[in-house]
């Protein structure tokens, strides 16, 4: 079985847990001659999350969360944000939809934070 950390997942918190306590929760439960790697990061709108070495596409899981949305300009409302990740690229969304007083939208795109689950 090989285990695998990478960038220092402690900074991040998914339903009250950080990405370490779901990495070792995830760990624990696998099963001897299967090889798991987890990494976690943070990644900019349009960006793809990097592979493990020795692993394919294929062969990982993705998870994604919004880390950091800058901020309307003043005085203007925020509608929906959007963090997708692409199961099959590694691609990621994460932007949302701001409106000004006379209605018109522009875009804001912001980081996410990353969980990838490689198992072979």
């Amino acid at each position: 079985m090989v285990y695998s950390i990478l960038k220092s997942p402690d900074a991040f918190l998914l339903g009250g847990q950080t990405a370490a306590q779901i990495i070792a929760n995830t760990l624990g439960q696998v099963p001897e001659g299967i090889s798991v790697i987890v990494t976690a990061g943070t990644i900019g709108n349009g960006g793809t999350i990097p592979l493990p070495s020795g692993y394919t596409r294929a062969q990982c899981k993705y998870a994604v969360w919004g880390s950091n949305f800058p901020s309307a300009r003043y005085g203007d409302y925020e509608g929906d944000r959007s963090v997708i990740v692409n199961q099959a690229t590694g691609g990621v969304t994460c932007l949302f939809y701001s409106y000004d007083s006379e209605g018109e939208s522009y875009t804001t795109y912001g980081t996410a934070g990353y969980l990838c689950i490689a198992v072979k």
